[in-house]
């Protein structure tokens, strides 16, 4: 109909502001809530829940897909999916409205602002004999202004940006993309395209314990390192595989499950490391703005890799190669941050949450 472009650009823009929120709060209250001896392992309450719900939801549409048609699966059966997950969110949204409190971290921040108001007001002449208190009891909302925002984390945000290339990418070409191309260009079954497809997700379970376990023990910007290498090796064969021997079991499986399992286990820590990036003050802001920015890349992939069979594998292939200087580059700043003295130093420091281990 006439309204179906405005309908679908509507809710896609709303769509988008809850995943800029679910990035600016989510994250960041799960870094600061956690000690910096576990501040990976912190993802484990929202990784979990997160691949268990796919798992359940996947668990649906498949028979879903058996039991429908094609007309009936594009008409209302697609609809099933998001009714029951908006349903479970409300739980889950009432429950942290109610129960969550600040962060340590973000509640000392506010508690240095006020005490440094309060020593202003008191050394200011003009408020002589009347109660500091009084003048510094607003804490300020947003005490770096968007200039100084910029000035102040724009190469931490080109690291995020170059680093969070590959997840992206990752995201928006090896879950349904792939599932859909596998049954297009290598005539597997949706079934079975969507049982490996499964079967990733199911191992990515009990692998992200282990990739988080990892990145608390040797680093956040390790792990992010080692992951974009791996994606640099898997990326041909996640597509190659299954297009040159789609009826070798022990080849398809081997690559699309547990290769690709073992991708997205590595890479669960890397939402955590872009909190890291940043200071308090301006962690939610700074993660929020250029996590987005870095997110636009998972919505033009499957656009641009749309009509040619290899198209998906190079993207990957130059995203985890983008990611991968990215995180070199990240390792470089924090070994040479502190060495380097002067006002105008070319290397940031790249790690607040866990700047005492690190």
């Amino acid at each position: 109909s006439v309204w179906s472009v405005p309908w679908l650009l509507f809710f896609r823009a709303v769509q988008g502001i809850s995943y800029g929120g679910k990035l600016s709060i989510g994250d960041v209250y799960l870094c600061e809530a956690a000690g910096p001896t576990i501040t990976a392992m912190s993802r484990v309450v929202a990784v979990i829940p997160w691949h268990m719900g796919f798992l359940a939801l996947s668990l649906i549409v498949l028979p879903l897909e058996k039991a429908l048609s094609l007309p009936q699966m594009q008409r209302w059966g697609w609809r099933i999916p998001f009714i029951t997950s908006s349903l479970l969110s409300c739980v889950s949204l009432t429950y942290f409205a109610i129960h969550a409190k600040e962060s340590p971290a973000f509640q000392k921040h506010l508690f240095n602002e006020v005490d440094e108001l309060e020593s202003k007001a008191q050394e200011d002449p003009d408020v002589v004999g009347q109660d500091a208190t009084q003048n510094a009891s607003v804490v300020p909302q947003n005490s770096v202004s968007t200039a100084a925002f910029v000035q102040r984390t724009w190469k931490q945000g080109v690291l995020l940006i170059g680093g969070m290339t590959m997840e992206f990418a990752y995201q928006a070409l090896a879950y349904n993309f792939l599932k859909n191309w596998m049954s297009q260009y290598c005539g597997l079954s949706p079934l079975y395209a969507g049982v490996l497809n499964l079967g990733a997700q199911v191992l990515t379970m009990p692998g992200c314990i282990f990739g988080l376990y990892l990145a608390d023990t040797i680093g956040l910007q390790m792990v992010g390192a080692m992951a974009s290498g791996y994606g640099i090796i898997l990326s041909l064969p996640l597509y190659l595989a299954p297009y040159s021997s789609p009826s070798n079991a022990f080849i398809v499986v081997g690559i699309e499950s547990l290769g690709l399992g073992v991708m997205l286990s590595l890479t669960m820590c890397l939402k955590i490391w872009c909190c890291d990036l940043f200071p308090v003050e301006v962690r939610g802001r700074g993660t929020g703005l250029y996590t987005t920015i870095a997110f636009l890349n998972a919505g033009v992939a499957p656009a641009i890799c749309t009509g040619y069979w290899l198209a998906p594998a190079l993207y990957l292939l130059a995203a985890s190669g983008v990611s991968f200087v990215s995180f070199l580059l990240c390792i470089l700043s924090h070994r040479n941050y502190a060495a380097e003295k002067g006002e105008d130093q070319f290397w940031v420091k790249v790690s607040y949450a866990r700047d005492k281990l690190d």
